[in-house]
């Protein structure tokens, strides 16, 4: 009898293993307010494929330019910066500084940045509650109005 348990028991294990899970990747996004330095990190058990972050303003925003916006811009990003994630390996991390943003001219007030990585929620995750993040960027100098919409223009 306890042979008939042990060997059951012994299958179980076998059944069980042979069905593991699936390791995913989980991606979290930072932003440096004073640098525009996008990082990206893979912080779960397996590969995160091609994705795209997304950079948004709220608030004192700036107003880049049209040039200043090129290579930035997709219709599936309305209102924000589009940024090209490629794949990132388990543990991995992906940096991307904004090339214009030591250009800008923040106007007095307080903006809201929020980044997300997968903004387009392409990867399948272990956590998507963990995609995005918010800083707080108060400019004490500077041109005295905000941009006419209070967000990132992607179109001027």
């Amino acid at each position: 009898m306890t042979n008939v348990i042990l060997k059951s028991a012994l299958a179980a294990v076998v059944a069980f293993a042979g069905h593991a899970a699936v390791a995913e990747p989980n991606l979290v996004a930072s932003l440096n307010k004073n640098t525009g330095n996008v990082k990206i990190q893979n912080i779960g058990a397996g590969i995160a494929p091609k994705t795209v972050a997304s950079v948004r303003c709220n608030g004192a925003c700036p107003n880049p330019t049209p040039a200043q916006l090129a290579g930035y811009q997709s219709p599936l990003v309305p209102n924000g910066l589009a940024i090209k994630v490629p794949a990132i390996s388990a543990g991995g991390t992906f940096n991307h500084q904004i090339s214009f943003w030591n250009d800008l001219e923040w106007p007095v007030g307080t903006a809201t940045l929020t980044v997300c990585a997968d903004a387009l929620n392409d990867a399948v995750e272990s956590m998507d509650r963990d995609n995005c993040a918010s800083v707080r960027k108060i400019t004490r100098k500077g041109p005295k109005t905000p941009s006419a919409s209070n967000t990132l223009r992607m179109n001027n």
